[in-house]
């Protein structure tokens, strides 16, 4: 099929919505005729066509500006971490599908239906104090020369700092643990703190803590386990908040724009902005939720499961937006998603998805239990209504 051609994209846009003259019939007739594969996409197209019914939304927009906006949007847009879920407003709906569908389609028709894509793995990153690079991953051979000379020990997905007594006279030097998409690891700080990166996070920790706080530095989630020392508080610093603990089990996400939110499973926490204010402390069962927006500090019962049970091999959703269970699935499978209506994305779910399982048995499990029904071509998952 031939490159993108928006006058061709407008033609079918036109015939879904029954607005095609005579002289647009006709050339669409004649592209049509082209080649087999133009015919292919076509019919697609057709198959897809029930996002029409948005056509009274989008009627008065300007859709040339708009589209035209789109495109830069995915050609050059900045994204905050973890928010992979393709995000169009629904008067766009019709055009933007017609264009992704040519866009990711490729130069062959890819087969409709749910694809087995696999799950995430233990890998990661680890950038020296220096900058040197070191890629970790389970299963293959490591750099293990670099490791030892820090005292580090390599397992399987699990980076350990050991025996560092020696370095923790020296000059306090930075490492940096980072996991994509797919990712995840586990670390074991010099205190014997533990802490599992989920996908996409990254962490900045000292080799060895000296004798002050023990400070570390987060970016996406992580779930900690934090080493008893009632002389040195524990801080993390993530997103302006400084959570700082002595002894406890919790985990921190930004997964949620906007918000950093921090669920305690064990201990006692407090939460803080780092430019000041006041320490809002929660316990075992309470969430904390930071707005970046206007700085407030809310705290609710939650049911920590919800929160902390990927790092127990088990997605975990109740009532949730099925949007939000799709970043949830875009992170740890590498996956791009695209919704053909905005109503889909407030579809609500309730629960468990297994971890290690490919993406193919949660998309059915989806589709069994709501009217939704899931395309996978290539990376990306298309989400439409069953039809």
């Amino acid at each position: 099929m031939k490159r993108y051609d928006e006058n061709i994209v407008r033609l079918l846009e036109a015939y879904l919505t029954g607005r095609l003259d005579e002289e647009g019939r006709k050339v669409l007739e004649a592209w049509c005729g082209e080649d087999a594969r133009n015919r292919a996409f076509f019919e697609q197209v057709c198959r897809d066509g029930q996002i029409a019914r948005e056509d009274s939304i989008y009627a008065a927009v300007d859709e040339e500006r708009a589209f035209r906006r789109f495109l830069e949007r995915i050609r050059g847009r900045k994204r905050r971490l973890g928010k992979r879920v393709l995000r169009y407003a629904a008067v766009l709906m019709l055009p933007v599908a017609v264009a992704l569908l040519w866009l990711w389609q490729g130069t062959e028709p890819e087969a409709v239906g749910v694809q087995e894509i696999a799950p995430g793995s233990a890998k990661a990153v680890l950038t020296l104090a220096g900058g040197e690079r070191v890629h970790l991953q389970k299963g293959q051979a490591q750099e293990s020369a670099k490791l030892a000379e820090m005292a580090v020990e390599q397992g399987e997905g699990v980076l350990s700092y050991r025996d560092v007594k020696a370095q923790a006279k020296r000059k306090v030097e930075y490492n940096t643990l980072a996991t994509g998409r797919g990712g995840e690891y586990c670390l074991v700080l010099s205190d014997g703190t533990a802490v599992y990166l989920n996908a996409e996070t990254r962490l900045k920790y000292p080799v060895a803590f000296g004798d002050g706080e023990r400070r570390v530095a987060l970016e996406g989630e992580a779930y900690f386990e934090v080493a008893t020392d009632s002389a040195r508080a524990f801080v993390v610093e993530v997103n302006g908040l400084e959570v700082q603990v002595y002894g406890t089990t919790f985990d921190i996400t930004t997964f949620y724009e906007g918000e950093v939110r921090t669920v305690l499973v064990e201990g006692s926490v407090g939460v803080r902005r780092m430019d000041g204010g006041e320490e809002c402390r929660i316990v075992p069962g309470e969430m904390a939720v930071y707005d970046e927006g206007d700085g407030s500090l809310a705290v609710k019962e939650v049911d920590v499961a919800l929160y902390t049970s990927w790092i127990e091999g088990l997605f975990k959703f109740e009532e949730e937006r099925l949007e939000d269970i799709m970043e949830t699935l875009s992170r740890w499978y590498d996956v791009e998603v695209f919704f053909y209506n905005d109503a889909l994305r407030d579809a609500l779910f309730t629960g468990d998805l297994r971890r290690y399982k490919n993406i193919g048995e949660h998309l059915r499990m989806l589709e069994m239990t709501t009217n939704v029904a899931f395309e996978v071509k290539g990376n990306t998952v298309f989400v439409g209504y069953r039809k």
